[in-house]
Formats: C-alpha cells, sequence, structure tokens
C-alpha cells in the first residue's frame, strides 16, 4: 500500500525506524500542502540518503516555495579565511551533486571562535575537488569553527520546520524513481528534544542560532530540552 508520507500509488511494503523528535503532545500546521523539492534534498548524515530523518531542519526556497534541507552539511575542520574551503568528502559529494544541477551559491555560517558570534557568509563555489576542497570565487572573509553549516542560497539557508516524528520522509519510490514528497505534518510548536535535530551542534552559538531561527518561524511555542 501507499506510505503515509509519499503521493498517492500502489508501492511495495518496506521496512523502516520511528524517531521521536518532540516530547508529548506537538502542534502542527493542520492540511499542510507543502512539498519538499526532491532534486534539491538529501540528507547525506543517512546510509539512505534519499530518505530524510525526522529532525532533519528544512527550509523554503523563495523561488519555488517548496521546502529543502536548511543545512546541506557541517564542516568538520576548522576553516581558515581564503578562497578555497575544506569539506568532508560527503558534503563534497552533494555539493557536486547539486553543482551538476546548477546550484553554485551557497551560504556558510558560523563563528570564528567557539561560542563567537555567528557570522553568515555567502559563499560561489567554482570547482569541486572530489577529495573535499572546493574553489570559489572570493575569500570567505572570515575563518570558521569546525561544526560551522553549509547551507543554501535560495532562502532555505532558514529553518522553518523540521522532518516531523515517525519513520522519515522517503523522495523515491520502490522503483528508485525520485519524486517530490508532501510533508505529512508541519510541527508549529512543542517541546523539542534539541539533540534530536539534525543537525545539532556542540558549539553553544550555532545552537542559540537554530533555536532562533525555528522560534521565530513556529508560533512562539517551542521549547527546547537543552534550556530547560
Amino acid at each position: 500500500m501507499s506510505h503515509p508520507q509519499q503521493l498517492p500509488g500502489v508501492r511495495t511494503t518496506g521496512q523502516s525506524t520511528f524517531r521521536k523528535v518532540t516530547r508529548g503532545t506537538a502542534e502542527y500546521l493542520p492540511g499542510t500542502t507543502d512539498l519538499i523539492d526532491s532534486r534539491l534534498s538529501r540528507d547525506i548524515g543517512h546510509a539512505d540518503a534519499l530518505t530524510l530523518r525526522p529532525g532533519l531542519m528544512l527550509g523554503r526556497t523563495t523561488a519555488t516555495r517548496k521546502l529543502r534541507p536548511s543545512i546541506i552539511g557541517t564542516l568538520t575542520e576548522a576553516h581558515t579565511a581564503g578562497t578555497s574551503l575544506d569539506v568532508p568528502i560527503d558534503l563534497a559529494a552533494e555539493l557536486a551533486r547539486l553543482f551538476a544541477h546548477g546550484e553554485a551559491d551557497f551560504t556558510l555560517i558560523g563563528p570564528a571562535t567557539a561560542d563567537g558570534t555567528i557570522v553568515t557568509t555567502p559563499v560561489t563555489i567554482t570547482a569541486i575537488d572530489p577529495e573535499g576542497t572546493l574553489t570559489l570565487s572570493s575569500t570567505t572573509g572570515t575563518n570558521r569553527i569546525a561544526g560551522s553549516f553549509i547551507a543554501p542560497a535560495d532562502g532555505a539557508q532558514t529553518p522553518v520546520t523540521f522532518v516531523p516524528d515517525g519513520d522519515g520522509i522517503r523522495l523515491a519510490d520502490e522503483a528508485g524513481q525520485v519524486e517530490d514528497a508532501p510533508v505529512p505534518r508541519f510541527p508549529i510548536s512543542g517541546v523539542i528534544d534539541s539533540s534530536r535535530l539534525i543537525p545539532w551542534p556542540d558549539d553553544s552559538a550555532l545552537r542559540q542560532w537554530l533555536v532562533l531561527e525555528l522560534a521565530a518561524s513556529g508560533k512562539g511555542g517551542f521549547i527546547f530540552t537543552h534550556l530547560i
């Protein structure tokens, strides 16, 4: 039968793992028709990158109003300001995939020092080495700590919600055909298990940035467990 988080149609059965992000009763936007843009969306931290795990934060693209992951990946080592940027190989592969689709503009988000002021810098990629070095059109201007975010630059870099409790949102059918998928429930308030958000950073400044962005997008009713 059809998966409740996919578009209608007969499909084969499959296995999934339930993952809970909220505690107690959460509030959801009723009757949502929001779609996740399958062309721009992958969960690179998941063994099955076409299944977006509950807790993965989503942003809305300005042009299409579709959703996609608001954070594509994170730096695993500190960055020194310049025109090259080293990223993990899996992140480089995803950026190369997006680059092949014509997406060269991204956003680098993070502080220069641990727990420091968040700096948001637009970056344009001109080349990607498969080993993980990005060549940029101009300097990043400021150092960044490990854990800083690589995000889109199409409006979706601002997280507005996250994949809700459940077994995730699958972006491909049983034949492997990639397709846009509806968001079954759009969380707008409730108690969030902070550590279940993806990604959940160690740095306090990055945590505060995520909290403020999600709080601003909801009804002001999000409560984060790490602040209780």
